[in-house]
């Protein structure tokens, strides 16, 4: 009988600018009106974005709630963001919801997961998605562990394969034909890359820079 998993640690990350909670069932409204107002770009790579509704959305964050290898974050901007660095007004508090970051089929055993990740529209182009899974990769092979984590795009995603190559992952090879995307004639590729334990010693320092702290689980206070 194989060994039960451990349930994946639900931790909030706080780095320069964003705030990452793990999503409960309250925040399905955010995360819906996100997706609704970004649904023409995350339609062409995400399949789940061309006719989710709000229920759906619910059932899926509760789905992953629930789930011992899922760890999936709300992504918010701070409220202090633009605010002069090294002022301290208390606790940060989430603002505008902006996308969601996940850390998905983790094994604890095997001590291995796969990164996911979308941004709303509004705030792409911004960093965002590089500064939020700095954080995430920081906390997986820190805390929690792992010795390895992957993460796919397709060939022609430039913005996601822009965040894959900034976060240090290693091209490892091409899925064929690997998923349906509703609308789309044709298949989607999928570039797999990977980051072992020695590539994210390699990568620890721009990591940090990307998210502006070394820590970013510690609570926010203490910064």
């Amino acid at each position: 009988m194989p060994p039960i998993q451990k349930r994946a640690p639900r931790v909030r990350l706080v780095t320069h600018r964003l705030i990452l909670q793990p999503l409960m069932p309250r925040h399905a409204p955010q995360v819906h009106e996100a997706i609704a107002r970004s649904r023409p770009a995350l339609r062409r790579w995400l399949p789940f974005a061309a006719r989710q509704r709000e229920r759906e959305t619910l059932a899926f964050i509760r789905r992953t709630a629930r789930s011992r290898g899922h760890s999936v974050w709300g992504v918010w901007e701070r409220s202090d963001a633009g605010e002069a660095p090294g002022v301290r007004r208390g606790r940060v508090r989430p603002a505008l919801y902006c996308g969601t970051l996940g850390l998905h089929g983790v094994d604890r055993e095997q001590a291995v997961g796969t990164l996911g990740y979308w941004v709303r529209t509004s705030r792409a182009g911004r960093g965002y998605t590089t500064e939020a899974a700095a954080a995430v990769l920081l906390w997986a092979f820190g805390p929690l562990g792992l010795a390895r984590v992957s993460v796919e795009a397709a060939p022609g995603n430039a913005a996601s394969l822009r965040v894959i190559a900034k976060l240090g992952f290693v091209r490892e090879g091409l899925k064929r034909q690997a998923q349906r995307i509703p609308g789309r004639r044709a298949r989607l590729d999928w570039v797999e890359f990977g980051m072992t334990r020695q590539d994210w010693r390699c990568a620890r320092p721009a990591l940090v820079r990307r998210c502006g702290v070394a820590r970013p689980w510690e609570p926010a206070a203490r910064r």
